[in-house]
């Protein structure tokens, strides 16, 4: 949250003072004497089993954590990924493959007035046609990203041949599609050689063309950017 639009917010801290949504207020949180009541009722809620469907029930809790809001400033983000959490662990992903973000995004007046018809009319039922459409069309995407890492990987393979690659070249790079990011000392420990001989290496994917070098930052490192538009890009 540091540096980020609503920094000087406190942002992910519980709030000290009444927020409301819009100007003029259209929603009004829980004040702040009931915070502790509302985010304990909040906690039991999610370790409690489930009552319904396990995909329907994280659109149930998502609404409600943005219900109480209870940051002065980043609870959407922050509820986002407490949604990415809740499907991956409920419905027992391998992996938080999930992100409604965009689809929120893209359709960010739905998103509010339906939350607010929750509130003003108990409409669960609009709010969870709408999550599990945005599903469709996530899931979807997920897919066509999984296809572009499966194809990316393979190119980069193929680049390997080009520089004599080794059986070490080829685990750093499948490594990056765990973490785009590659630190020399992390791949030192990690495959067991040298300093010199892991910056060689990571040398060597700079030069293919899969890594780009990272400048002004504490240790010698490098970011495949392919992976990262393609993972990363939207999701959040």
């Amino acid at each position: 949250m540091d540096g980020v639009r609503g920094a000087d917010q406190n942002p992910g801290h519980f709030r000290r003072v009444q927020n409301q949504v819009g100007k003029p207020a259209r929603y009004v949180p829980p004040p702040v004497n009931e915070l502790p009541s509302c985010l304990d009722a909040f906690e039991k809620y999610l370790h409690s089993g489930h009552r319904f469907d396990p995909l329907v029930e994280a659109f149930l809790v998502h609404y409600q954590f943005e219900a109480i809001h209870p940051f002065g400033d980043g609870n959407g983000r922050v509820g986002r990924l407490l949604l990415a959490l809740t499907i991956a662990e409920w419905c027992q992903l391998s992996n938080q493959w999930l992100y409604m973000s965009a689809y929120f995004d893209k359709n960010k007046d739905s998103y509010i007035d339906l939350m607010f018809r929750v509130s003003t009319h108990g409409d669960w039922q609009a709010w969870v046609e709408f999550c599990l459409q945005g599903v469709i069309e996530q899931t979807a995407d997920t897919k066509r990203r999984c296809q572009r890492l499966l194809e990316l990987n393979r190119q980069f393979h193929e680049k390997l041949k080009g520089i004599g690659g080794s059986v070490r070249l080829s685990a750093i790079v499948d490594d990056l599609f765990e973490s785009p990011v590659a630190i020399v000392t992390h791949v030192q420990r990690k495959h067991r050689v040298t300093y010199p001989t892991a910056r060689s290496d990571l040398r060597k994917l700079e030069s293919a063309g899969i890594l780009h070098k990272l400048e002004d930052v504490g240790q010698i490192s490098y970011y495949c950017s392919s992976i990262y538009d393609i993972t990363f890009a939207d999701i959040i």
